[in-house]
Parts: C-alpha cells; structure tokens; sequence
C-alpha cells in the first residue's frame, strides 16, 4: 500500500516538474546564450537520464555537476537539487532525499512554486522540523583548547538535537549525545587531535529522529599546532636570521622546535620555547646544504605537534 502511494506521489511530483521546466524556458528565453544554456541543457541532460532512461544514479552525477558549475543560476541549480531528491526517493534512499528537499528549502525559499512543492515532499516524508546548521559552515580555523560556537536552525520545537564530528566522512567522535534544540552549542575543542587536519565537519542531528539532520556545507581545520614559516618552497641562507611561525594552539605550555631533513630527525632548534606563535631562528654555518628540510614543532604537554607541508631549501 505504502509503495503503491509513493509511486503514485512521485508520478504526480513529475508533472509539476515537467511544468517548472516550461517556466523555465518562459522566464529565461531573453537571456543571453552561454552559462544559461549549458545549465539548462545540462538539466535537460538529467532530466533524460532520470524519466526516459531510468537511471537514477546517473541522473543524481549530472544534476550534481549542474549544482556544481552553474549554481549562481538559482532557479536551475534549486530544481536540480530538487531533482536530486526525487531520484532519491525512487531509489528508496529517503533520509538522503529528505535533506536534500531540506536544503532547497533553506537556500532557495524566495522561489515560491518550488517551495510549495519542496513543504509538500518533506510533508509527505514526515519531516516537519528540518535542521540547518549555520556555524561552522564555510571552512573556518578552529585551535584546540580554545571555545567555539555550534549554531543551527530549525529542528523539534522543545526538543533534543545530537551533535557529531566527522573527519574525512566518517564519524570521529561524539561532541554530544543530547542537548536541547535552543540554536546553540558551546565547544571546547579538546586536546586529543594530535595533528592538524582540514577535512572536519560538524552534523547535528534530531535526536529522536535519525533521518532529519545537516552538516558543514564544506570542511573546516582544526589545528592543534599548525606551521605556518617555513611550511614548503622556501629558499633560506646560512648565517642569516628568520622567523619560524605557526598557529598556536590555546595551549600555554612550552614547544619544542626541531630540524627534520628528508623525513629524519636532523636536529634541535629549541628544546623548550614559549607557545606565542613565533620563534627567531638564525640558521648556523655549519648546517648543511640541502633542499629536503622541514620545521616540527611540538606541544611540550600535550604532545600534539606539526611538521611543514612540504620541503625548504638551506643554501650557502
């Protein structure tokens, strides 16, 4: 009976489709050719693979390249997305179908006709309260130690949300189980990341309802000890005088600051140094040339530690 219904719903979510996609070609028939047209073919392109071909999997690659290249267009890049979840819910994959409606109605709510069919999707997939996390959202620095802010919207009115992190796509560890739904979460990033990464990303969740969530948009670091000078390409002269940087970690302990020479330990540039970011450093004579070196750096207390990107040269 359930099936029988939510084929006949997608059938009826087709033709309003196939309607929007006229609006469309009306609203944008004065535009110039161009990114436009390749959008709209590109939508076109999905539109085929999905209805006339059936394959779905296919069509969600294309309709997410659209959203990828063009989706200063508004109008193509929501209905794509919207496409997205109509292929989704054809698969049976609903939680991925409900976030993605859930991100039509978060980016794209002045586009009135989509969102009536986006309310009636979530609607009929039983997510009345959808989660929209808004901090961190857009690649930002997070140091260890130090307090950050979890913001989001949305969610059960008077009820729990639980939030994750996530390294790299897969669960990293709880922050918490549950928390009540006011908008808010304040972290203390604690001092067990022992490298500096960038792919972090933080999901929220209903805690009563495991299909209704959201994540970062994009991934955010976090570092613990992260150098920034020398970090790679630099060309540096015995005898003279340069600075050694890094972001510090909230951390007050001391560093110790070493010379790595082709991925070995080659020798100590300070046994114990004050964590202030910054260290002076004059290169000895006696040090040899060579274009394979790297700056490590580590917390003294916490053994967190970082090493530059890639390699500097010391030459005469």
């Amino acid at each position: 009976m359930f099936r029988s219904f939510r084929i006949s719903q997608i059938n009826k979510f087709r033709v309003h489709v196939c309607v929007l996609i006229v609006l469309i070609e009306l609203s944008d028939s004065g535009a110039a050719f161009g990114q436009i047209d390749a959008a709209r073919n590109l939508l076109n392109d999905g539109i085929i693979q999905e209805i006339v071909y059936g394959d779905l999997e296919e069509a969600i690659s294309i309709y997410s390249e659209l959203l990828y290249k063009y989706s200063k267009h508004r109008r193509i890049a929501a209905l794509a997305l919207l496409r997205i979840g109509n292929c989704y819910e054809q698969l049976e994959r609903i939680d991925e179908a409900r976030v993605n409606y859930a991100r039509v109605q978060r980016d794209y709510e002045d586009i009135v006709d989509l969102m009536l069919i986006v309310r009636s999707r979530l609607r009929d997939l039983e997510v009345a309260f959808p989660l929209f996390l808004t901090e961190p959202n857009n690649g930002e620095l997070f140091e260890v130690g130090n307090n950050h802010t979890i913001t989001w919207n949305g969610g059960p009115p008077g009820g729990d949300v639980r939030i994750d992190l996530y390294k790299g796509g897969v669960f990293f560890e709880s922050i918490i189980e549950r928390t009540f739904n006011d908008g808010l979460h304040e972290w203390v990033i604690p001092m067990v990341h022992t490298v500096a990464a960038n792919d972090y990303r933080i999901r929220i969740t209903d805690a009563d309802n495991e299909f209704v969530w959201d994540e970062s948009d994009v991934d955010f670091r976090i570092a613990p000890l992260e150098v920034t000078s020398p970090n790679g390409g630099e060309h540096l002269s015995r005898g003279e005088t340069y600075s050694i940087t890094w972001i510090r970690s909230y951390s007050r302990h001391e560093v110790k600051i070493e010379l790595i020479k082709n991925g070995d330990f080659f020798g100590i540039i300070s046994p114990k140094t004050k964590n202030i970011g910054l260290y002076v450093w004059t290169i000895p004579d006696t040090c040899n040339i060579s274009s394979e070196y790297q700056i490590k750096i580590t917390d003294l207390y916490w053994n967190t530690f970082d090493i530059s990107d890639a390699y500097f040269s010391i030459t005469p």
